[in-house]
């Protein structure tokens, strides 16, 4: 299952939650899950494109909303819009071997961060040791298939 949002607050007193998205069109998916696996029907009552107030099945007062603070929401992967091309999931690239483009030196996706200026791929190398690239077509040409780093991007980042 992938995160599609997260509850940061309540909204109003009958029950509505604000959330913040991590899609760009949260009406195109008909199914929220909990990190449980349980089906979790909803309205969506405000969309601002990042964030939205949706009404919970089950949650009618301010109260339950306020418990649901933090929670995550959730959609199956074949729910998901097919991807452009050179587009992935995160989920996708998290424990997948790259090469360096010209070395072929193996380096394993630990993790892919975003603080706010484009999301970063953590990298570790056979020595466990880590580090993050940018990561743009430049950086990273190939992600159809097998996946490259190029390799001045490697040297520049690693250092």
């Amino acid at each position: 299952m992938i995160e599609i949002l997260r509850i940061t607050a309540p909204f109003g007193i009958k029950g509505a939650v604000r959330v913040v998205l991590f899609t760009d069109n949260i009406k195109h998916y008909k199914r929220l899950f909990d990190s449980a696996g349980n089906e979790i029907a909803f309205k969506v009552l405000q969309d601002n494109g990042k964030s939205a107030v949706l009404s919970l099945d089950g949650v009618s007062d301010r109260n339950k909303a306020e418990s649901l603070r933090g929670c995550r929401l959730f959609v199956q992967k074949s729910d998901m819009p097919e991807l452009d091309p050179n587009q992935v999931f995160i989920d996708d690239l998290l424990g997948q071997t790259i090469k360096c483009s010209e070395s072929g030196l193996q380096l394993t996706i630990v993790a892919v961060d975003n603080f706010g200026a484009g999301d970063l791929i953590e990298l570790a190398d056979e020595n466990k040791s880590r580090f993050y690239v940018p990561f743009t077509e430049e950086n990273f040409p190939e992600i159809d298939g097998e996946m490259y780093l190029a390799e001045n991007a490697y040297n520049w980042f690693k250092n």
